[in-house]
């Protein structure tokens, strides 16, 4: 609209085309200065603007974490390249290998768990837990 109402004003008034053309960069100017400053300020922003937030300790979390999971072994449901499905404790969980492919039906510890994302690792054979 004011690239529209510029053209019209310079068309209609060309003796005066550089001052319309000063003029309107200089509402402009104003105009985006006074969005940015003074609009957040006003009581019809604070209307508009969410000023609350979600906080996991009060609840809101996107996803549920797995951290009861870190140290526990499982097996491999299908093969982790590197995500896939594991099976831990009978319950299946999505996770991905840290580094390496790891072929179905073998054992891993779960190394970490960052909200929904368990990363786990090989667990040696001769060892057990």
């Amino acid at each position: 609209m004011i690239i529209a109402s510029l053209v019209l004003a310079v068309k209609n008034i060309q003796d005066y085309a550089l001052l319309i053309v000063i003029l309107q960069l200089v509402g402009v100017l104003f105009a985006v200065i006074g969005g940015m400053y003074l609009l957040p300020r006003s009581r019809l922003s604070r209307r508009l603007i969410l000023s609350d937030s979600q906080q996991a300790d009060a609840g809101w979390v996107s996803a549920d974490t797995e951290s009861h999971l870190v140290g526990s072994e499982g097996v491999v449901h299908t093969a982790l390249r590197p995500a896939g499905s594991i099976v831990v404790h009978g319950k299946r969980y999505d996770a991905v290998a840290n580094g390496s492919f790891i072929d179905k039906g073998r054992r891993i510890r779960v190394i970490e768990v960052h909200g929904s994302r368990v990363v786990v690792e090989a667990a040696d054979e001769g060892e057990t837990k």
